[in-house]
C-alpha cells in the first residue's frame, strides 16, 4: 500500500478527531479522558469497518500482505463509525445525548474525508471513466489508474501515464466539503439532536451513490456493491428522517389537543 495514501488516511482521521473535539468544546462541554477515549475508539471502529469491507471485497485474504494491503472502502467506514458511535456512547459518554454526539461527529467526519480523498488522488485509486474533458486527469505509471488501463489494453507498455479520466476523487472531495459546510449551517438550525447525522447520511451517501456511476469498471473487480451500499444507507436515513418527522408532528398534535381540550376555570354545576 502506498505510504502517501496511508499518510492521508491517518491525517484525515486526525483532522476529523480534532474537529470533533473543537465542536465538543464549542458546545460548552469539557474535554476529559472519556471524550478522548470515545473519539479514538470511534475513529478506530470506522477505520476497521472500512478495512473489513475491503477485505470482504477482496475475498478475505488473511495473509499478512493481504491484511495490510488493498485500501479501505468508505461504506464500511461509515458502518463501522456508526457502530463505534453507539458502543462508544454506551461505554464512555452515556449521559450525553447520542444524537448530539452523532451530529458533531458527522460534521467532523466530512472535513476529515476531504483530506482522505487527497490520498485517493495521490494513489490514483477511485478513478473515473475515460473522458476527454478540460478537467480530466492522467495518472503516472505505478498508479492504480495506469495499472488498470494497462491491464484493460487502453494503454501499452512504454506509455508513461493513464488516459485522461474523470477525477472522481475530486468529485468525492467536493461532495464532502460541500456537505460539511451545509451541515455546519444546519447544526445551528436543527430541530432535534440526531437530525444532522441523518441528513449527512442522506446527502453524502446519496451523492456518493450517484457519483459511483462515473467510476471506471474493471473486469474481475466489481464495484456495483459500493453504489448499492451507499444507496441503502441514504435510503435508510431518508426513511428515518420521515419517521421522526411524523412522530414529532403526532406528539405536537397530541400536546395541542390536550392544551385546547383542558377545561378552563373552576366552576361547575351541582
Amino acid at each position: 500500500m502506498d505510504n502517501a495514501y496511508i499518510g492521508f488516511i491517518l491525517a484525515g482521521g486526525i483532522v476529523a478527531a480534532l474537529n470533533f473535539l473543537l465542536a465538543w468544546r464549542q458546545a460548552g462541554m469539557p474535554i476529559d479522558r472519556w471524550v478522548l477515549a470515545f473519539a479514538i475508539a470511534t475513529l478506530a471502529s470506522g477505520l476497521a469497518g472500512a478495512r473489513v469491507y475491503a477485505l470482504i471485497e477482496q475475498g478475505w485474504r488473511w495473509d499478512l500482505a493481504g491484511t495490510l494491503a488493498g485500501g479501505f472502502r468508505l461504506p464500511g467506514g461509515v458502518i463501522g463509525a456508526l457502530v463505534g458511535l453507539v458502543v462508544g456512547h454506551t461505554v464512555f459518554l452515556p449521559r450525553v445525548s447520542l444524537g448530539l454526539i452523532g451530529d458533531l461527529g458527522a460534521i467532523a467526519l466530512q472535513f476529515g474525508l476531504v483530506v482522505v480523498r487527497f490520498g485517493c488522488l495521490a494513489a490514483g485509486c477511485c478513478f473515473g471513466t475515460v473522458r476527454d474533458l478540460p478537467w480530466a486527469l492522467s495518472f503516472p505509471l505505478g498508479s492504480e489508474a495506469a495499472d488498470a488501463h494497462l491491464s484493460l489494453g487502453l494503454i501499452v507498455p512504454g506509455d508513461t501515464a493513464s488516459l485522461p479520466v474523470h477525477p472522481l476523487q475530486i468529485y468525492f472531495m467536493l461532495l464532502h466539503l460541500a456537505a460539511g459546510l451545509f451541515l455546519l449551517w444546519l447544526n445551528r438550525r436543527k430541530a432535534y439532536d440526531g437530525q444532522v447525522l441523518l441528513v449527512s447520511l442522506l446527502l453524502v451517501q446519496g451523492g456518493k451513490a450517484l457519483l459511483e456511476g462515473f467510476r471506471q469498471p474493471i473486469p474481475g473487480a466489481p464495484t456495483l456493491h459500493l453504489q448499492v451500499t451507499s444507496g441503502v444507507l441514504a435510503a435508510t436515513a431518508a426513511m428515518t428522517l420521515i419517521a421522526v418527522s411524523l412522530r414529532r408532528r403526532m406528539i405536537a398534535g397530541q400536546r395541542s389537543f390536550v392544551l385546547t381540550d383542558t377545561p378552563r376555570g373552576g366552576g361547575g354545576s351541582a
